[in-house]
């Protein structure tokens, strides 16, 4: 079930310091479930984008219409749907958080097509939605062996390390990163290669943390 949670109440009875703290966690919560989504598989982020996309200019009645008069959806597929969106946001990927395997829509894929092309969000803006959407269809519905659970290739898909990488690979980087920690930070718990992603280049590995723009960057 997907509710709205009002928090003006809870939010308007803190001091201005409590109010400050909330806004930024609650900044830093957004910020990293994007995170969270470019390290759970390559179309993670495009499926994120192209339905928050479709919900921001549509009702959920209106895509509910949508969806069962132009579609085709029946009842169950409707709800089959509103099941995935919800996995997808509490797992923030479409691979189980607890087991790591993949979970797909219980639907169609020509359906599900004809729900994204039909849509006002579509119509409004075709050219990235059909980049958007070309890229994630095959990949969203796919249960090819490589694809159904989280693993090093060709066992299964990774976007913690490039698909060069192996376990062993694996090793070598979280050996690194908890010397450094405990040369730099010997005080503190060791830093782990969890929360960052590993590309290797020959015999070099590029070692990326993620992070965002800010207003005094360059890109913007």
């Amino acid at each position: 079930m997907m509710v709205q949670l009002d928090a003006e109440i809870a939010f308007n009875g803190l001091t201005d310091e409590e109010r400050l703290y909330a806004h930024y966690l609650s900044k830093s919560c957004w910020f990293g479930s994007i995170v969270c989504l470019f390290q759970t598989s390559p179309e993670s982020p495009l499926i994120f984008t192209l339905f928050r996309r479709l919900f921001a200019e549509q009702s959920v009645e209106e895509l509910k219409a949508l969806a069962q008069s132009v579609a085709q959806f029946d009842d169950n597929e409707w709800r089959a749907l509103l099941v995935y969106l919800s996995a997808f946001l509490s797992n923030m990927g479409n691979y189980r958080s607890f087991g790591d395997s993949k979970f797909i829509p219980d639907l169609s894929a020509n359906k599900m097509d004809a729900f994204v092309r039909n849509s006002t969000a579509f119509r409004n803006n075709q050219k990235e939605l059909e980049f958007i959407w070309t890229n994630v269809k095959q990949r969203m519905f796919s249960l090819e062996k490589n694809e159904l659970s989280l693993a090093f290739a060709p066992e299964g898909t990774t976007t913690y390390f490039s698909k060069n990488c192996t376990k062993e690979d694996s090793e070598i980087v979280k050996n690194f990163m908890q010397t450094i920690s405990l040369i730099r930070f010997p005080s503190q718990q060791n830093m782990d290669s969890y929360n960052c992603r590993v590309f290797k280049d020959n015999d070099k590995y590029e070692i990326r943390f993620a992070s965002i723009l800010s207003s005094e960057d360059l890109e913007e």
